[in-house]
């Protein structure tokens, strides 16, 4: 009866294993990819940069690249790439589209960006440092929080490629087989709806 006992007690950690990799909608590619970004965090001293991109299907689209320094995020950069359909030209926002998308917006939104403190310039493009992260995207919204691909990992694994009712699971590795899309949505949602990651780009810093 007590061999019987210390199988079970054995085994019972590997069942437990077994259950939760099964949840994974994408295991096997989730493993080699994961495999991957272990090696790059070696060969790069786990300093690096990723661009995560976002869009709607009412005229905006947005880039953040976050900078990670021995497995710490030091830097978030935000930036529109198209506002209200205006497009950010190759060589950064003049007056004129400036110009243009206040007229789109109206004059409600340019009276909030006053009171908010920041010029409309400011809100489309944006960056902290060690000394202020989490601070200026309470007054935008738009840009990816602050994580490093560790925690990127961990969120796939956990949250979004487990397999779901009523739901399509999304998972890529094009960035040199490291994440490029992870997540998932839910029944027909057509905008917002995505609930993951979209990475543009992963690059050493060192």
């Amino acid at each position: 009866m007590r061999i019987k006992s210390i199988i079970i007690s054995l085994l019972i950690p590997f069942l437990f294993l077994s259950c939760e990799k099964s949840d994974l909608k994408y295991e096997s590619q989730f493993k080699d990819s994961y495999d991957v970004f272990q090696k790059f965090k070696a060969s790069s001293n786990n300093s690096y940069f990723y661009i995560v991109t976002g869009t709607s299907f009412f005229g905006y689209s947005w880039e953040t690249k976050l900078t990670v320094e021995s497995g710490k995020v030091v830097k978030r950069e935000f930036y529109f790439t198209a506002f209200e359909s205006v497009q950010l030209p190759k060589n950064g926002w003049t007056s004129k589209e400036l110009d243009e998308i206040l007229k789109k917006k109206g004059k409600e939104f340019e009276e909030q960006l006053k009171k908010d403190g920041i010029t409309l310039l400011e809100f489309l493009r944006w960056t902290e440092d060690e000394n202020n992260l989490g601070k200026l995207s309470a007054k935008v919204g738009y840009a990816s929080q602050i994580r490093t691909l560790d925690e990127i990992y961990r969120l796939a694994e956990t949250d979004w490629i487990i397999k779901r009712e009523n739901a399509k699971v999304y998972f890529e590795t094009k960035n040199n087989g490291m994440i490029s899309t992870a997540g998932y949505v839910d029944g027909n949602c057509q905008d917002g709806c995505f609930n993951g990651v979209n990475i543009k780009s992963i690059q050493a810093i060192r």
